[in-house]
């Protein structure tokens, strides 16, 4: 497969994940849990697998004075 082509094929996958991500049903149901955690979840329950992901806010932009230099 030549770059032309490649390139040709990769901008068609682009153009059609909008589409996708479209077609995703379901709410999205948001618990925040005592020690603080959010949990989003969204049930799709014709896909017979689970998907987890995992977002932290830290860093520098979450550091207060008292807590300076931990991450």
């Amino acid at each position: 497969m030549g770059l032309p082509r490649a390139r040709m094929m990769v901008a068609i996958l682009l153009l059609l994940v909008p589409s996708v991500v479209a077609a995703q049903t379901g709410t999205v149901t948001r618990t925040h849990l005592p020690n603080g955690l959010t949990v989003l979840v969204r049930e799709n329950p014709e896909a017979p697998v689970v998907a987890f992901s995992l977002m932290i806010r830290m860093g520098t932009r979450t550091e207060t004075p008292e807590n300076a230099g931990i991450s």
